[in-house]
């Protein structure tokens, strides 16, 4: 019995030396740095005195720059957004017409902190139909389309985003 007593007290007693000389890890973050001075410019490609929002392809230029900055998040303006590791960032924006667009890039620093700056640019997209689909139409020659006006719906007015005429469509002839 006493030695039973003996190995309980000593397993208890090496039980409470264990947990008293296990020393909790301790986790440093770090210093956390704000990025300064954030510089955002936008060049548009073709882009002159006559032609300010460009000559037409869309292509943007975007240069950025930050004191302690680990990354960039740039927003385009268009609904597309991008993670990138700082300098020169091309983007080719595709909406047909001349459009504004408010490019908005955030420098993340360490500890996830941010500074934001934001610029707001005139971009011309000309409409070009691919030429594969010229090809398709014209089979590589002049080709003459004819409506045929004894079809209803011949001619008709519907949503911008279908194919049917829901709203209007001519009778025949």
């Amino acid at each position: 019995m006493k030695t039973k007593i003996k190995a309980i007290i000593t397993l208890c007693l090496a039980a409470v030396i264990l947990i008293i000389s296990c020393k909790k890890q301790e986790y440093s973050f770090g210093k956390i740095i704000t990025p300064k001075d954030l510089t955002l410019s936008a060049v548009i490609e073709g882009a002159d005195a006559a032609n300010p929002a460009g000559a037409g392809s869309g292509n943007v230029t975007i240069s950025l720059a930050a004191a302690e900055a680990i990354s960039y998040k740039v927003d385009f303006g268009d609904g597309s957004s991008k993670i990138v590791g700082g300098g020169d960032v091309l983007h080719k924006y595709g909406n047909p017409g001349t459009s504004d667009y408010t490019i908005v890039v955030t420098a993340i620093g360490t500890g996830g902190v941010t500074t934001t700056a934001t610029k707001k640019i005139t971009v011309f997209v000309a409409f070009n139909i691919p030429e594969a689909i010229v090809k398709s139409l014209t089979k590589g020659t002049a080709q003459t389309w004819i409506i045929d006006r004894l079809t209803p719906g011949h001619v008709g007015v519907g949503p911008a985003d279908g194919y049917t005429s829901s709203y209007y469509s001519a009778a025949p002839n």
